[in-house]
């Protein structure tokens, strides 16, 4: 009799922590978003001091400027113009749909939509 008492007690136990970390790893993923959009022009500024311009359009983004070294964005077919690694994100071409992964409003992935 006490031995089915305290397996009960711990699968009780076991149940909860199972619980509450569903409970955190949903909450967690709230921030998370995807969207597939298309890509409208690329912006590229070679120092900090300058504004981005546009490849295509010529026209300046406005765009909070890294202090570091060169800034690239993206302007998508939402509106949206998203700062990007300029290393990772080169090959993707104007037109291009792709798919946008971010997470609390940082691009997290971008991939080509298949």
């Amino acid at each position: 009799m006490k031995s089915l008492k305290a397996k009960a007690i711990i699968l009780i136990l076991l149940t909860t922590v199972l619980g509450a970390l569903v409970f955190m790893w949903l909450k967690g993923s709230g921030g998370f978003s995807e969207q597939q959009l298309t890509i409208l022009e690329k912006y590229y500024s070679p120092n900090p001091e300058e504004k981005a311009i546009g490849i295509e359009t010529n026209e300046a983004a406005e765009i909070h400027m890294s202090s570091k070294g060169p800034t690239c964005a993206m302007k998508f077919s939402s509106g949206q113009i998203l700062i990007l690694d300029c290393d990772k994100y080169l090959d993707y071409q104007i037109g291009d749909e792709v798919v946008i992964s971010q997470q609390d409003g940082i691009v997290s992935e971008i991939r080509k939509k298949e």
